[in-house]
């Protein structure tokens, strides 16, 4: 998976995803049409929501870790121990 490298990305990604969304919601409610290709649409939508949901918070996590003022950059644990909640 490629990782977000900026902001700029990650506004982007989080537009790909309002969109994403709302055409979920609007395939799950349209009446009719192929069932089957229906639910074929519905969980390739999910999968790509999820990838992106996914890509956010991994963004997220790692500029906080990377920004040296904010508070997830400063380590309190001891040596071994773990020190974030934002994991691999």
């Amino acid at each position: 998976m490629k990782r977000l490298q900026n902001e700029r990305q990650l506004n982007a990604t989080r537009e790909k995803l309002k969109m994403l969304e709302e055409q979920y919601e609007k395939s799950k409610k349209r009446p009719g049409g192929n069932e089957y290709v229906r639910e074929l649409t519905l969980g390739s939508l999910g999968r790509r929501i999820k990838q992106l949901k996914e890509e956010i918070m991994w963004y997220e996590c790692h500029a906080r870790v990377r920004e040296p003022s904010s508070p997830a950059a400063v380590s309190t644990s001891k040596p071994g121990e773990a020190s974030s909640t934002c994991t691999n």
